[in-house]
């Protein structure tokens, strides 16, 4: 199975992967996103796991699991890379009461 990368990821985006990190979403899009990205620090594993999620962006919303440390820097890397997407619809969490009043205000829709 080929598949074009820069068909969904646009030129902007995939111009900025190394041909490495350009496999590894091949890679995780062959297993449907399902995949463990443990690359070395520094190897881009950011790059990859935010080109997967534009990748199966029909499949949002998207939730990111990470140290609390760097919630902030997710978000600022995903608003630079994707500037397709509006700020004010990411949401970070800093208190588990943001988590409940987050799924009550969804609920109440």
């Amino acid at each position: 199975m080929k598949i074009d990368l820069s068909e969904r990821l646009g030129s902007d985006f995939y111009d900025k992967l190394y041909p490495y990190q350009r496999e590894g979403i091949i890679f995780g899009i062959k297993r449907d996103g399902k995949l463990l990205i443990a690359d070395d620090m520094g190897l881009g594993k950011t790059i990859q796991a935010i080109g997967l999620a534009k990748w199966f962006r029909d499949d949002w919303p998207l939730i990111i699991i990470c140290p609390s440390s760097l919630r902030y820097q997710w978000k600022e890397k995903i608003l630079e890379y994707s500037p397709d997407i509006n700020e004010t619809n990411i949401f970070v969490a800093t208190t588990s009461k943001d988590l409940l009043s987050c799924s009550l205000s969804k609920t109440s829709q």
